[in-house]
């Protein structure tokens, strides 16, 4: 058939063939353009559920204007009468070719399956709109464009809402895999099984195996109805927990638990793009945990002016651009806990972690603190001051100049000269400053009245 024109098609090559049709890639001559010829078989010409299936494909699809289902022309007959569809013919592959192309890397890059997955429900949204239920969506049913489109093709076993899914002879239509457990049982479906089946897409897409497996349909089907598929999370550890609970919950067995709108599984993964979005924004800018400096004082008098100093650096590394500084509230929550400074990062989200001692004997003040990066737990940085008291704002000054300038922070010209404010030069002042603060932050009635 290649090289053969029929009316105003030419034949330029073959695309692919399956049970239901071969499809040619030709040229219409009239409009000067690439379209997609799908050509029923000879030897179904004289089957008339074939021959229905293949006209329902054109006219439910037909009926469809949307961006993500496949534009059809016409359908028609050769001289010969052979049945064919002429529908609009796209540069790039099918789902099922480029889950199967991944060379043992994840089958599909996770932003990439959110995208394709929302175009497919978007796509499938507006069919249950008009009221068709697709019922074999499955990857070599998508094609995706060379400019990252999403194409539904095969609407053959398209059914009005209420439809039953056997066909006369009581076959079962479609891929099984990707069949829903009241599809593979004979029950009635609705839209919902188009869900199930996307979900079986999602998983295929993110792990490159299908969830439900069995040797025959029969084995496929009973897995499909009693067994519960593998984590996706444990096939591929670097998939979010959060789109692993969509793909799930799109594969409930009972439809009740499932999505129950394309809509409202297109807005869950759209609420964990957006989620995804933020964080990665966040985890791009360095962040530094200052926590709460240990009093090493003979008389463990100090706390106060431990957690005064910590406050003030809080404050003073608060003030620098492009860095996250964790709040008191969260840093204050690891007060006089012993726990791996690794952990600690973890549990706040921090690159780094500021920390020291103060140990104070009259009016002499020997204060340590140390830079640590919570990734590998190695000490950046560690600076020791042994001072007069009167000496404590330039203390702070110096602190800060070093952690500074260790992560090679940037500062506007007004921050070069004080990053520590200073509210008053009197040390007696300052000293009360500090206690009063401490016992504020107890929030406690004795401690209000101290304050």
């Amino acid at each position: 058939m290649i090289g053969q024109t029929l009316r105003h098609y030419k034949i330029l090559s073959e695309l692919g063939r399956g049970g239901m049709g071969v499809v040619y890639k030709a040229l219409d001559t009239k409009l000067n353009r690439t379209v997609a010829l799908k050509f029923l078989p000879p030897d179904l010409t004289r089957d008339q559920e074939a021959i229905d299936r293949f006209v329902n494909e054109a006219q439910a699809a037909s009926s469809l204007d949307h961006a993500n289902i496949c534009t059809i022309y016409e359908i028609n007959e050769t001289a010969e009468g052979q049945l064919y569809i002429a529908m609009a013919g796209y540069d790039g592959q099918t789902l099922e070719k480029k889950i199967a192309g991944a060379d043992g890397r994840p089958p599909v890059p996770i932003e990439n399956v959110v995208d394709i997955a929302m175009q497919i429900a978007r796509g499938l949204e507006r069919a249950h709109e008009a009221g068709f239920i697709h019922r074999d969506i499955k990857p070599s049913n998508v094609i995706i464009t060379t400019r990252g489109e999403v194409k539904i093709i095969d609407f053959g076993l398209a059914k009005l809402a209420g439809q039953m899914h056997f066909t006369k002879t009581g076959n079962l239509s479609g891929t099984v895999a990707y069949m829903s457990p009241e599809q593979v049982q004979g029950q009635a479906i609705d839209h919902r099984t188009d869900i199930w089946s996307l979900g079986v897409v999602l998983y295929e897409m993110l792990t490159g195996t299908l969830p439900f497996q069995g040797e025959g349909d029969h084995a496929l089907i009973f897995s499909i109805v009693n067994e519960d598929p593998r984590v996706v999370t444990a096939l591929q550890h670097e998939t979010p927990g959060l789109l692993a609970q969509i793909v799930h919950k799109a594969m409930q067995k009972n439809p009740a638990g499932r999505h129950q709108t394309m809509a409202e599984l297109t807005g869950d993964l759209v609420f964990f793009r957006a989620k995804t979005a933020a964080s990665s924004i966040e985890k791009n800018i360095p962040a530094i945990v200052v926590l709460p400096f240990a009093d090493l004082s003979p008389q463990k008098d100090q706390e106060y002016f431990c957690d005064g100093l910590t406050e003030e650096l809080v404050n003073a590394l608060s003030k620098i651009e492009g860095w996250r500084v964790v709040s008191r509230t969260s840093s204050f929550a690891f007060k006089g806990k012993e726990q791996d400074i690794r952990a600690v990062g973890k549990q706040l989200n921090v690159s780094h972690a500021l920390e020291g001692s103060v140990r104070k004997a009259g009016n002499r003040l020997r204060l340590s603190a140390q830079l640590t990066s919570v990734e590998d737990g190695f000490q950046l940085w560690s600076g020791k001051y042994d001072r007069e008291m009167g000496d404590v704002f330039a203390i702070q000054d110096d602190i800060a100049a070093a952690i500074v300038d260790k992560l090679k922070m940037n500062l506007a010209g007004d921050q070069q000269a004080h990053l520590i404010k200073r509210y008053t030069e009197n040390l007696a002042a300052y000293n009360l400053y500090l206690q009063a603060r401490f016992y504020l932050n107890k929030r406690t009635e004795p401690g209000l009245r101290k304050s």
